[in-house]
């Protein structure tokens, strides 16, 4: 509960410019800068906000013009007072904190979906001296926390654990994805002694059939052998589930029954379990293909997770906007190739070129490329969506998803900005979503 606050009665509030919008029966005035708002119940509230904000009257003025509201005054100032709306300095919800390294492109598995084609190791793959260096380089020069290990499969490197327990000596978490079918109990044991911070197991089916026409037979059991494994020893889980639409179509209740059981047996503390909601073209996965069903699909997965986590979009909501803008998708982080190249997305095959190699630059100079290239994703630069009132409540989603033309961005230093396409925006109904989230949380952002 919010505690009380006696506020000196000469108070003048100097609010940041903000925007008034209807939503059903009520009003909200937005702060578009600070990604917050105030909840105006009725129009007497309304009249106060603007006596506040563009009148300017003090407390004790306040009072005495709404001598006869005084509930709806105490209202708008809690929410003022308690969402810091005046000093308020929000920060961006991305930081170029974390590094995302492709170990490998050789794996044990050949799933028709897999991005990035996983099978046989790139030639020339970096050495383990090269990814201790690009490892010290980014803590060093970028200020890294953390690093993501992938592949390929990961583990199918000879050095695998001696990476991690590099990183490790280095005082920065590790990530790591991993289809889990590769693991022992031993070796899980030496990776549980590192700074482990959640491991990632990709299992695609609700049982041993369907998750062998994606992964292959046996893989499901020894992926979830591997579950055990992780939780039993401390490392938090992540299930990754990119469901084949067909068979989600058919069996929706087959993977909510799937997830529940598997949050039942190792507990919500220890694991959770997520849902692709869309694809990116793959092995035997084309555009035209994920285009023709990614409506559906979409929707199909809103149900699934809705049964699985309650009140998960609102869980979401809260969590991203809370104290952050919610200004970048990710671009701008540091995403390296077995082979060396780097991309500032981890959507690397739907990128036109690499952004170089590691192995050719100066990491101080990589390090200059990735902060022009954080400013470069920032929402602002994008449209429709860089004049909205909800741009850093919204964020935009993925850039390369939904603005045509970024992905072919080479040069972040030069670009324009003119040939990157409109966002595909159903307007009305995207922010009547976000408005209503908005009401429905409005005060956990303050009690």
């Amino acid at each position: 509960m919010q505690k009380s606050k006696e506020l000196p009665l000469d108070k003048k509030y100097n609010l940041k410019e903000y925007v008034i919008v209807s939503y059903e029966n009520l009003h909200i005035a937005i702060f578009p800068e600070i990604a917050s708002w105030i909840l105006l119940k009725n129009t007497v509230q309304e009249k106060i906000f603007k006596s506040i904000a563009d009148t300017k009257l003090c407390v004790q003025e306040l009072m005495d013009k709404y001598k006869e509201n005084q509930s709806d005054l105490v209202y708008i100032l809690t929410q003022i007072e308690a969402k810091q709306i005046e000093t308020l300095n929000p920060k961006s919800i991305f930081e170029n904190k974390k590094l995302h390294l492709h170990l490998t492109n050789k794996c044990n598995l050949r799933c028709p979906h897999c991005y990035m084609e996983s099978g046989s190791a790139e030639k020339d793959e970096l050495t383990t001296k090269e990814i201790f260096k690009l490892i010290e380089d980014f803590k060093n020069v970028a200020g890294g926390t953390s690093v993501g290990i992938t592949g390929g499969e990961p583990t199918v490197r000879d050095d695998f654990f001696e990476i991690v327990e590099f990183i490790n000596s280095l005082g920065m978490e590790v990530n790591v994805y991993t289809n889990g079918t590769n693991w022992t109990e031993e070796n899980v044991e030496r990776f549980s002694k590192c700074k482990i911070k959640h491991v990632q197991v990709s299992i695609d089916g609700f049982d041993e059939e369907s998750n062998a026409t994606i992964r292959g037979k046996g893989s499901f059991a020894k992926s979830l052998q591997a579950i055990d494994w992780f939780v039993k020893n401390g490392i938090y889980v992540k299930v990754a589930t990119t469901a084949p639409f067909e068979i989600l179509k058919d069996h929706k209740q087959d993977y909510i029954d799937f997830a529940k059981t598997l949050i039942a047996k190792h507990g919500k503390d220890n694991i959770q379990v997520n849902f692709s909601h869309a694809f990116m073209p793959g092995r035997n996965l084309t555009n035209e293909q994920i285009e023709s069903f990614k409506d559906e699909y979409f929707n199909l997965v809103e149900d699934v997770v809705a049964e699985i986590v309650d009140g998960f979009e609102k869980e979401g909501f809260v969590l991203n906007v809370k104290g952050d803008l919610v200004d970048s998708c990710g671009y701008g982080s540091l995403n390296v190739r077995a082979n060396g190249d780097f991309y500032f997305c981890d959507r690397i095959p739907d990128m036109k070129e690499r952004h170089g190699n590691i192995r050719d630059m100066n990491f101080s100079e990589i390090f200059r490329l990735m902060k022009i290239a954080e400013g470069v994703g920032n929402i602002k630069n994008f449209k429709p969506c860089g004049d909205c009132e909800l741009r850093f409540i919204c964020g935009g989603g993925c850039r390369i998803a939904e603005f045509k033309g970024f992905s072919e961005v080479i040069d972040v230093e030069n670009v324009d900005f003119s040939k990157i396409e409109p966002k595909e925006c159903d307007e009305k109904a995207m922010k009547a979503r976000y408005y209503k989230l908005m009401v429905d949380t409005n005060e956990r952002f303050y009690k």
